[in-house]
């Protein structure tokens, strides 16, 4: 990080900070203000006095300022390899945020119990919490052209369950969704689906909303949808280092609630431990073996 991008950032902290400070002035205002108050509660004075009086204390709990600045992140989704990170440390000092404490977050607020798992045995972080939820699922198919129709299955169903569910399809690439989109439009509508709700996401033109968004890995650092569906979590996708597992981490914790991976070629050897401690549901559909149908099978009854 050059000076110019600390000196950037220690503007943006300092006019957050001035910013939470005039948030915080204007909201204790209002809180405190029985004037203000009435007009907006039903209560009673001495209720009103109790509000206030307990507003006023809320800032000096514990005999310190609850006032602050508190940078988060996550270094598994460092997705852009060119991007350096100096470390939090050397960042507060940088910052000139005497006494920052560095802290580990234990709960995921995200994603379910069992994504997290996955995601975990990806970047190798161990322990995982979360809210209950079904386990991820891996599904493999045959060829290329099974991939649109399955992945389509998969999102129709999930809009049908769920409604007002946004389902993102990710795709290692931008060309890739672009492809994607097409060919998951036209399996929406084979299938008698809304082929409408098909829509490509991509800077701008990343619509949020009920429907099925088709986008790439780069696109969805810091978001979340209610269904996820990754294409293709091959090794050329997600390679066998330490940005292939950040990309692949990252993906993997966009789902909110249901977490799905389609594959038509070999998957990376990343989902190995995953798929040895049975964190995801494995459908084969490469198994699945034609009926044979011997004479007269085929008459009507």
């Amino acid at each position: 990080m050059g000076s110019g991008g600390v000196g950037g950032l220690r503007t943006l902290v300092r006019t957050a900070k001035e910013r939470m400070t005039l948030y915080n002035e204007e909201l204790l205002r209002f809180l405190t203000g029985k004037q203000l108050l009435r007009g907006h509660l039903q209560a009673s004075d001495e209720e009103l006095d109790l509000l206030a009086t307990h507003q006023q204390t809320l800032p000096r709990e514990g005999g310190s300022e609850r006032t602050g600045v508190t940078i988060v992140g996550d270094l598994n989704q460092k997705i852009i390899p060119e991007a350096d990170f100096i470390g939090w440390d050397a960042l507060a000092e940088q910052l000139g945020l005497s006494g920052a404490e560095v802290a580990k977050l234990e709960v995921a607020h995200r994603s379910t119990r069992p994504i997290v798992e996955l995601a975990s045995s990806v970047s190798g972080d161990g322990e995982a919490s979360g809210r209950p939820g079904p386990k991820p699922t891996m599904v493999l198919v045959g060829d290329h052209d099974g991939l649109a129709r399955e992945i389509a299955r998969i999102a129709q169903s999930a809009i049908v369950d769920r409604q007002g569910a946004h389902v993102c399809v990710v795709c290692r690439s931008p060309s890739d969704a672009v492809a994607m989109k097409s060919d998951l439009a036209v399996a929406m509508a084979e299938a008698g689906g809304d082929e409408s709700a098909v829509r490509l996401g991509h800077n701008a033109d990343f619509t949020f909303g009920p429907g099925i968004t088709v986008t790439n890995v780069r696109q969805i650092k810091g978001l979340e949808f209610d269904v996820v569906i990754v294409v293709e979590p091959d090794e050329v996708a997600y390679p066998v280092d330490e940005q292939g597992r950040r990309w692949l981490y990252t993906v993997l914790t966009r789902a909110k609630d249901r977490l799905w991976l389609v594959a038509s070629r070999p998957v990376t050897p990343l989902l190995d431990e995953a798929r040895a401690r049975m964190l995801v549901e494995v459908e084969d559909l490469t198994e699945v073996v034609p009926v044979q149908l011997g004479v007269g099978d085929d008459e009507p009854f």
